[in-house]
């Protein structure tokens, strides 16, 4: 009877493993995975005020996500999900100069017909050095990057006076994930 007893619970595993192995498979999407990158430049007027914020806009930053949709094969209605994955910044102007006169930075995005959103920002970075990389919001950004192009807009908060003008260079770069075209 013990025999019978384990003959009986050996079929009943098989059959509870059976059905969990078979019974969880779904059929998996493929799903493809692309960055597209922009960039963009804006100054700082010299000013003689600290802990002010100082706001500029990037305005028209080009996507050219119909060609790189196109050129990973998909398009803007397979897209299920676009999210900034770097956003940096880099001292153009003065050559000598560094980010030592920076308090915080923030990032905001916006594009003709969708709400302006903050995508990044940035609390006391190194002040020695000409590149900083943002914190990033984790958001998805996919609406403002089906369009042909879109703003940024950067508020800097100054701890230092600005004795001369200041130029920037925008760096982000976004992943997409999107179905692939049939």
């Amino acid at each position: 009877m013990i025999v019978l007893s384990f003959a009986v619970l050996k079929q009943y595993l098989l059959l509870s493993f059976s059905i969990l192995l078979f019974g969880s498979c779904r059929n998996v999407e493929p799903e493809l995975s692309f960055y597209l990158s922009t960039s963009g430049q804006y100054s700082l007027p010299a000013n003689t005020v600290v802990n002010v914020a100082i706001s500029d806009t990037i305005t028209n930053l080009e996507t050219n996500s119909a060609t790189s949709f196109s050129s990973n094969n998909t398009s803007a209605n397979l897209i299920n999900e676009v999210s900034l994955s770097s956003l940096s910044l880099e001292l153009l102007n003065p050559p000598e100069g560094n980010f030592n006169f920076v308090e915080s930075i923030t990032v905001y995005i916006n594009a003709e017909g969708l709400a302006e959103k903050q995508i990044a920002n940035l609390v006391d970075p190194d002040p020695n050095v000409r590149q900083i990389f943002l914190q990033i919001n984790g958001t998805d950004l996919q609406e403002y990057l089906k369009k042909a192009q879109y703003d940024m807009r950067v508020v800097t908060i100054t701890k230092a006076f600005l004795f001369n003008a200041v130029d920037i260079e925008l760096n982000s770069r976004f992943l997409v994930k999107a179905k692939p075209l049939e």
